[in-house]
């Protein structure tokens, strides 16, 4: 039983990291960028070395069988479009859809956004000249409802 709810509490909390961290690197995206692509292309590739690492371990503690069936594969295979497809969809949805320029992480920008959202719950700091994720979060909310 343990078990079973510890990976559940780990699959909550990755899925939760996976939203979070997609929501803020659409807001690091430069204001030249047309595209988010290679941030979904990035994404995969640390998709697959996480994935990568887990069947090397597999296969170091021997005894498994990893052959699946065409059909397997196949449906898999059409998993991962889909996920491919919406994670595209995804960066540009939290970056803007038609947007030619992104929000601006400058301090200045972001207490006009603060003055002009009729709710703000999280503190707004601004570290080293970057966005706080509570920032981000909050900037693409903004952009969203509006």
């Amino acid at each position: 039983m343990w078990t079973g709810t510890f990976l559940l509490i780990a699959i909550t909390a990755l899925y939760a990291g996976y939203n979070l961290l997609v929501k803020v690197s659409s807001t690091c995206v430069p204001e030249s960028a047309t595209s988010t692509v290679l941030a979904t292309i990035c994404l995969q590739l640390a998709a697959l070395a996480a994935s990568s690492t887990f069947v090397l371990v597999l296969l170091a503690r021997g005894g498994q069988v990893l052959k699946l069936s065409p059909t397997a594969y196949a449906w898999a295979a059409g998993a991962g479009l889909c996920v491919g497809f919406a994670e595209i969809g995804y960066f540009y949805l939290f970056r803007g859809i038609g947007r030619t320029a992104r929000t601006s992480c400058s301090p200045s920008a972001w207490h006009a956004t603060q003055k002009s959202a009729a709710t703000v719950t999280a503190p707004a700091r601004v570290i080293s000249g970057r966005c706080s994720i509570w920032q981000a979060v909050h900037r693409r909310a903004s952009i969203l409802s509006r």
